[in-house]
């Protein structure tokens, strides 16, 4: 059964809706560049103004504060570690579109699986790699794209559609999330550091409807 688990998760996408708009992407504050140049902080690249908070969200979290002047948004992103971590399904839920989620059980996995049987497997897969129960000693947003619908941002709205009708027209805005996860053992104390064990690249699709976060993973 856990076999055949894990196989459903890597044959399904399993997004993770991440609700809301950036409100205001950076202060009017400024920074010098080559030459004497002025450049406005909100034009500087994501990363010019990292932040690690070790406790506020669960896990240890590293951003760039411009993008995420809303802390519901950040607190979406570490329940979703969190559940992980705690093996709670319920933490798993709060994150998603209750219609996607649903979705993604009956179709996706073809209702072969509970939601908590997925978070279940997710979790033990880590803690398999670890060789015993994991922390995080730090999750590390690295990029934050608006507009590269290339990826996929415009395939997703349209499917949200599909299954929750004019759901898109309630959508502020969408970003798309580059996070390095990095672990630890459980008991080894580390916290807001990079270390030698990590996921590198995952991509959470985060966004805002109807004054909620959610968010898709990849």
């Amino acid at each position: 059964m856990r076999e055949g688990i894990r196989r459903a998760i890597a044959l399904g996408a399993a997004l993770v809706l991440c609700a809301g708009c950036f409100a205001g992407c950076g202060s009017k504050d400024s920074s010098s560049g080559k030459e004497g140049s002025t450049i406005a902080m909100e034009d500087l690249d994501y990363g010019a103004t990292l932040r690690i908070d070790k406790k506020a969200y669960g896990v240890p979290l590293q951003y760039d504060k411009r993008f995420f002047e809303d802390e519901a948004a950040l607190q979406v992103i570490g329940n979703y570690y969190r559940s992980i971590v705690e093996n709670d399904p319920a933490l798993f839920e709060s994150v998603q579109l209750p219609a996607y989620l649903d979705y993604t059980i009956k179709t996706v996995h073809n209702s072969e699986f509970t939601t908590a049987e997925l978070v279940q497997a997710t979790h033990d897969s880590w803690v398999e790699n670890m060789n015993g129960d994991f922390a995080y000693s730090l999750v590390d947003i690295v990029g934050c794209e608006v507009t590269r619908t290339y990826t996929g941002i415009t395939t997703i709205l349209d499917m949200l559609d599909s299954i929750q009708e004019g759901i898109s027209d309630r959508i502020d805005c969408i970003y798309e999330l580059t996070v390095n996860i990095y672990l630890t053992p459980a008991d080894s104390g580390i916290i807001g550091v990079e270390t030698q064990t990590k996921k590198e690249g995952q991509v959470l699709f985060l966004f805002h409807t109807d004054d909620q976060w959610y968010l898709i993973y990849n």
